[in-house]
């Protein structure tokens, strides 16, 4: 994940191959988090556009996948900081 301009402002996205939204529960295998990343794919999203609860998937150049939950926003407009709750496959595992 990239967290780019770091401010209210800035921009959440994959820094890989593939990014999209993810299934609201957490997935029991990596191929479903795969398919949502492809399937349900955008470039970025705005921090200031973020709610709770919202779920990405991630694919990296590497072929690991992740998926993940916002939990919490906390700080200001201008620096906010986000907490995600995460499972990751790595390549091969």
């Amino acid at each position: 994940m990239e967290y780019a301009n770091c401010g209210y402002g800035g921009d959440l996205n994959g820094g890989g191959e593939q990014f999209g939204e993810g299934p609201k529960a957490e997935p029991k295998a990596a191929e479903e988090c795969v398919d949502s990343a492809q399937s349900l794919g955008i470039e970025r999203v705005l921090v200031k556009d973020l709610r709770l609860s919202q779920t990405f998937c991630s694919v990296t150049s590497e072929g690991n996948v992740a998926w993940l939950r916002l939990v919490r926003i906390t700080g200001d407009r201008d620096r906010p900081d986000l907490r995600f709750e995460m499972t990751f496959w790595r390549q091969g595992g």
